[in-house]
């Protein structure tokens, strides 16, 4: 009897942790993107066409890029590590990271 209830307490926990488990919960455009933590980031030597999201003129293939990273990442988890620095240098509080993705194949 107490291993089975040993057992499912370890079954809950396990089933806690992997659905806390971070995630991409939006991408702006081909390089930046936000956690499901709130964390905003952008990729480390990725440079992308900037889309204009006040409404105005976005820069060509811009949405081509921000459509290209959603089918690679939205709503995937996908493991973060820093750059040696962790902001970007327009002043903007994104963390600049590398992404490393599972492959399926």
């Amino acid at each position: 009897m107490e291993r089975k209830r040993v057992a499912v307490i370890l079954l809950i926990g396990l089933l806690s942790l992997s659905a806390a488990k971070p995630y991409v919960k939006q991408v702006y455009d081909g390089d930046t993107l936000a956690m499901s933590t709130g964390e905003q980031v952008r990729y480390v030597g990725v440079d992308t066409p900037e889309i204009d999201h006040q409404g105005g003129k976005s820069d060509f293939l811009a949405h081509e890029a921000r459509q290209f990273n959603a089918k690679l990442v939205q709503g995937k988890q996908i493991r973060l590590e820093f750059d040696q620095e962790r902001n970007d240098h327009h002043g903007v509080d994104f963390l600049l990271m590398f992404f490393w993705k599972t492959a399926t194949w």
